[in-house]
């Protein structure tokens, strides 16, 4: 198996053919990619900030907004919890004016942004990275998750005069339920997911095992690493059996909760009793303890926390995460590379669409919204892949593009997913 560029690739890998754990895993195995890290165009979560600069469009910055016949500007509460993570307010601005411009840099934590108007309209339109989305939610009861490393602007817009948006800073003091200390903590909790091992290396640790309490099923591995050189890799396998099922060089940038739902990768048929091994390795060469001292190595297995809905082989989680929120399945659509499926987005509430293909042979493929194509996913086949979520708006028409021989599709899915928290 060749290896890949980053922690990010390594867990976005999978093994969708994996079967039970007391067949030999060799790398030839791993043919499948679950929620990889791909960049979709289509209002993905932003980035955080540090520090923020906050421009009012055309208009002053005022801490309350005068006049008699103008409510007060909601008070914006103290803290806001995402994901079982706890965000502080850092600052708040408000203006007599309907937009309110937020430039952020990037940083290694994330942030939340908030909003309250103070009319009777409460629809708000959020703009960053050229795309928009709206919401109408009470004041601030709802939010912008922005994650570590991005930077840009978030713009926020009422549909009439008097505006109130509020940042929230990560409170690093406060970490979830779960295992390891601060940003890094492997949480007990991942929506769809419990964790079924977990553990994290000493300082200089270059191999490590972890056992699983799980009952037979589906598990996906998160792991992260710091401080690994150049010329190393870091490889993921079972105990007690040759090969691994995954390699990667360098370690991720983004240690901020591992095993959130954008970092789970490999998902396979586990058996009870299952133990993970995590190493290091150089010119395919185990590494000492001690060789590299700034080395730490974490690893960690989630078991699905109810029964998933399987389609065309695949598990599809009932609950996932999503840029800072909650996301339940509502429904799936299959249908045959020549009937290829199609869903139209309900037009309550907020929606997300995740996809699965099967093909015979090498295919490309795409989620279209509205006959737009998003980035392409290419299959080295016979394999399956899937990919998202890709955020829709209401009433728009999701489906998928097939570049080549459509009959090469055996089965594809779309699994449409609605906003619960």
């Amino acid at each position: 198996m060749p290896d890949l560029h980053s922690l990010h690739d390594l867990r976005a890998t999978l093994d969708h053919r994996a079967g039970d754990v007391h067949d030999e895993v060799s790398p030839a195995r791993v043919a499948a990619v679950e929620g990889r890290a791909r960049a979709v165009r289509r209002r993905r979560a932003a980035g955080v900030a540090a520090a923020a600069v906050l421009a009012v469009a055309g208009v002053a910055v005022v801490s309350a907004l005068p006049g008699p016949d103008r409510p007060e500007p909601a008070s914006a509460p103290d803290t806001m919890t995402a994901l079982g993570w706890t965000y502080r307010v850092d600052h708040t601005t408000a203006t007599e004016g309907d937009r309110i411009d937020a430039d952020v840099l990037p940083s290694d934590v994330p942030q939340l942004v908030s909003w309250a108007t103070t009319g009777d309209d409460q629809d708000v339109r959020i703009r960053m990275n050229g795309e928009e989305s709206r919401s109408d939610a009470s004041d601030f009861g709802d939010f912008v998750w922005l994650p570590p490393g991005w930077s840009g602007q978030v713009s926020v817009i009422g549909a009439e005069p008097g505006l109130t948006v509020t940042q929230y800073a990560l409170d690093r003091s406060v970490s979830p339920e779960g295992v390891g200390e601060g940003v890094t903590t492997f949480r007990e909790d991942v929506a769809g997911r419990t964790l079924a091992g977990a553990a994290f290396g000493e300082a200089g640790q270059a191999e490590m095992e972890v056992p699983v309490t799980a009952e037979p099923g589906e598990l996906a591995l998160a792991h992260t690493c710091e401080g690994l050189p150049l010329g190393y890799q870091v490889r993921v396998g079972l105990v007690g059996r040759p090969g691994y099922l995954s390699s990667g060089s360098g370690c991720a940038e983004d240690t901020f909760d591992p095993g959130g739902s954008p970092v789970l990768g490999f998902a396979g048929r586990w058996r009870p009793g299952t133990a993970l091994r995590i190493w290091v390795v150089r010119h395919g060469e185990p590494v000492a303890d001690g060789e590299i001292d700034e080395l730490r190595l974490g690893l960690a297995a989630y078991a699905l926390a109810d029964d998933p809905r399987t389609v065309a082989g695949h598990d599809f989680a009932r609950v996932i995460e999503h840029a800072g929120k909650v996301w339940r399945l509502e429904r799936t659509v299959t249908g045959p590379g020549t009937d290829l499926p199609r869903l139209t987005v309900p037009a309550a509430g907020d929606h997300v669409v995740t996809d699965w293909v099967v093909a015979r042979t090498r295919t490309t493929y795409a989620v279209s919204i509205d006959g737009v194509s998003e980035e392409q996913t290419w299959i080295s086949g016979p394999a399956a892949s899937g990919g998202g979520p890709v955020e829709a708006d209401p009433g728009q028409q999701v489906g998928l593009d097939v570049q080549g021989d459509e009959a090469a599709v055996e089965e594809a899915v779309l699994a449409l997913y609605r906003r619960v928290g």
